[in-house]
């Protein structure tokens, strides 16, 4: 785990002398105590991630670090809007209609104003149709609502419920009704059967067979239905879903450096391998306008300059069906790999980015809106991809590189602290890393604060590396932090510690390898005067 050592070093460091504590009536004087306090290794997980670590068969670390660039959503592409369809219904002359008579039956169609695709068959994620149905007479009416084109397990859509009557003449009474709709497979060719975006629906309504006779008035209204159909989210569509150009332009984030916050990094190579994959079937063209690499800490950024990647035009093949339900799409896919032989990826990476922004362009169907013939489709989880992975050999030169983390302070310093004065942290490092550095202590309140700090007299020194490039001989060093009374007031005080480690690798700007052997243990012994009462 990341930090781990400094942790155990912290907390070890103040919690290993408590025993010391005595209770004594007898007159203060203070008392040296010298204890070794701490033994641990630090390697190169923590300061990289584990998931993002691998060893070649060399034994040399790399980077492989993963990323989603750009991915469409449905709604892009094919959108389903609500829609409302209204049936108000009026008789031209004054009538009386006994219990049990049809008084309305209407078989029609509507259709879904898509913008753009033509659909011809749906099957629905999600979807709700909504029924807010008026009765302005005084008997009740039952209707039965039936959607031959929608079917669930091959049995069509069909309702039937009971509207009551208005309390009395001249007023009237609402009542609202909900369907589901997910999992229903639509057929949108409408009652031609060749049409696209249109459903056949059929409504009756008859006075309810044990009801009050129906009086109606000559054109007075005697029922209002309105069925709206809302939240339509495919789970697959079919049909002419034309051409389109969807434009989108954005920031991802990327946490491979976030430990770092300044300093110059030289890299001996790197890669970068974009793949686009086409789950829709349709054939696509995208085109990447800007990459651009963010440094957000220093304000510094580079663009990407590959023109097998950038700026010009990738055309990638229709997917197709597979038939199976459970994976149904062969998926088609566009690779290309950047290195340092036709790009700028490597100064691209060591700008030492936190973010990627990116601008691109989409066309769906760039060779014309129909050539399937009306067979284009869309699998909601299968649409278009853009996915990158970074690759960089941990073969570097590094000038003053700088990470910092913030760990959390032993929980009741200012108990545990109490009769403490000052004293010296003497830390023996025995580095087999190839860099040297300096490490600092920021002392940080409940407010994030930094309330001082605590910095050795010296250098921690890089273990000495052969004419190979490998280090041959580990070198140890011994770092005295001097703990004056001041700073251990503020230490009873510590909420928080923040971790500044300055990293410069030994014979720089020459490029080192790191190893997987590679370690540096630490030793601490404190050194510190006690307040015996």
């Amino acid at each position: 785990m990341k930090n781990r050592w400094l942790k155990s070093l912290i907390l070890l460091c103040f919690l290993a002398v408590v025993s010391c504590k005595k209770d004594n009536d007898s007159p203060q004087w203070d008392v040296d105590i010298l204890a070794p306090l701490v033994n641990s290794t630090l390697d190169i997980s923590n300061l990289i991630a584990d998931s993002l670590l691998q060893s070649d068969s060399a034994g040399i670390m790399h980077v492989v670090f993963d990323k989603n660039l750009y991915e469409t959503n449905l709604d892009s592409l094919v959108e389903i809007p609500d829609t409302v369809l209204t049936t108000l219904f009026s008789i031209p002359a004054t009538v009386a209609i006994a219990p049990g008579n049809t008084i309305y039956s209407n078989t029609t169609q509507f259709t879904f104003a898509t913008s753009g695709p033509q659909i011809r068959f749906a099957i629905l994620r999600n979807g709700i149709l909504n029924m807010r149905a008026v009765n302005y007479s005084t008997a009740d009416l039952d209707f039965t609502l039936q959607i031959p084109g929608a079917t669930l397990g091959s049995i069509p859509f069909s309702q039937t419920g009971l509207i009551e009557a208005a309390p009395s003449q001249g007023d009237s009474l609402v009542k609202l009704f909900s369907y589901n709709l997910s999992g229903y497979h639509l057929n949108l060719q409408g009652t031609s059967g060749s049409d696209y975006n249109k459903l056949s629906y059929g409504l009756v309504v008859k006075t309810t067979a044990n009801s009050d006779t129906l009086y109606a008035a000559a054109n007075q209204p005697i029922f209002k239905i309105e069925e709206t159909f809302s939240d339509i989210f495919p789970e697959y569509v079919r049909g002419k879903l034309g051409q389109d150009t969807i434009s989108a332009s954005s920031s991802v984030s990327l946490d491979m450096f976030n430990k770092i916050k300044s300093g110059v990094l030289n890299l001996n190579d790197a890669t970068l391998t974009c793949t686009v994959e086409n789950g829709i079937g349709v054939d696509a063209q995208l085109q990447i306008n800007y990459l651009t690499s963010l440094n957000t800490r220093t304000g510094n950024s580079v663009s990407l300059s590959a023109p097998a990647l950038v700026g010009n035009n990738i055309n990638i093949n229709r997917s197709t069906e597979t038939g199976n339900s459970s994976n149904p799409v062969n998926e088609t896919f566009y690779t290309v790999t950047l290195d340092k032989t036709n790009s700028n990826l490597v100064p691209f990476i060591e700008n030492l980015p936190d973010e990627l922004s990116y601008a691109i362009h989409l066309t769906t169907n760039p060779l014309g809106p129909d050539i399937s013939g009306g067979n284009d489709f869309i699998y909601a989880d299968y649409l278009v991809n853009t996915k990158m992975r970074f690759e960089m050999p941990l073969s570097f030169s590094a000038n003053v590189l700088t990470f910092e983390d913030t760990v959390d302070f032993v929980s009741n310093a200012e108990e545990t602290l109490g009769n403490f004065r000052s004293g010296t942290l003497t830390l023996i490092a025995d580095n087999g890393f190839p860099f040297e550095s300096v490490i600092t202590l920021y002392l940080l309140d409940e407010n994030m604060a930094v309330t001082g700090s605590l910095t050795g007299n010296r250098i921690i020194a890089a273990a000495t590396v052969g004419s190979s490039g490998r280090v041959i001989q580990r070198r140890k060093s011994y770092v005295d932090i001097a703990v004056d009374e001041s700073q251990m007031q503020h230490l009873k005080k510590t909420k928080k510690i923040l971790l500044h480690a300055a990293f410069t690798t030994t014979q720089y700007p020459r490029l080192l390898s790191i190893y997987d052997d590679y370690n540096i243990h630490f030793k601490l012994v404190a050194d510190f005067k006690y307040m015996i009462h």
